[in-house]
């Protein structure tokens, strides 16, 4: 019982349980004309919504910021992520938008992106020079753990191919691999030691990825899928000299 509210409470800790992200939710349910004030900004964030980048480059050549920003420092590049509006996202990259601006939350547009259903996002970031491993200032974490933390196959793919630190520790000294296991998704423990992530890392809390993966054996229902993925880890990766 200890041992399960133990990796309850972790786990909770891991997705934020408790957090104060009231700007971040926030910033989410307010309208286009509550986030963005300013008139210039308001009509391009209209335009944004509307996919209409002939407006974006005409408000350019006028003058308009494209890194400006609104309530809780969101931006037109936010914005165009939250419209679902991949057009105008890239146009903004093109017009010189910064993926890696942190909002008042301290967390990036790629960061944000990285948990997105739709890859494209994340992909037009990195492709106009987000960093891949830039840090949240909010989690003290990159956008892998975000990607991990929305079991998000595609986007840990995208960010793994384009060089996304599997090593990082977080403020809890956790890896990405590390805080898979502590949210159950052992798919993704996987394939971060498939793509070389180090099991022996220590964490804040003086464990390492195979002592996560020893607990989690024991709780885990003998008959479900992702046990087998467990066993065999732990079968296979050598022993920590720590």
């Amino acid at each position: 019982m200890h041992k399960l509210l133990c990796f309850i409470i972790l786990s909770c800790m891991l997705q934020g349980c408790g957090v104060n992200n009231s700007a971040e939710k926030g910033g989410f349910y307010k309208s286009r004309n509550e986030i963005f004030i300013d008139d210039s900004l308001n009509k391009a964030a209209k335009a944004v919504e509307r996919g209409n980048t002939s407006t974006l480059d005409e408000l350019t050549e006028q003058g308009l910021d494209v890194n400006a920003t609104g309530l809780h420092g969101y931006n037109l590049l936010y914005w165009a992520l939250r419209s679902g509006e991949p057009k105008s996202f890239e146009k903004l990259l093109q017009l010189g938008a910064n993926p890696d601006a942190l909002t008042e939350t301290g967390k990036s547009v790629t960061y944000l992106a990285a948990d997105n259903d739709d890859s494209r996002y994340l992909s037009l970031a990195l492709k106009y020079g987000a960093f891949v491993n830039g840090i949240s200032t909010a989690e003290m974490d990159t956008p892998i753990f975000r990607a991990l933390g929305g079991q998000n196959l595609n986007n840990t793919l995208i960010l793994l191919k384009n060089g996304a630190d599997k090593d990082f520790q977080n403020k809890f000294g956790e890896t990405p691999a590390m805080s898979a296991a502590a949210l159950r998704n052992f798919a993704f423990v996987d394939i971060m030691v498939e793509h070389g992530a180090d099991h022996c890392k220590v964490s804040r809390w003086g464990g390492t990825l195979l002592d996560r993966l020893e607990k989690a054996e024991e709780l885990m229902d003998k008959s479900a899928a992702e046990y087998q993925i467990v066993k065999r880890l732990l079968r296979t990766l050598p022993a920590c000299n720590i």
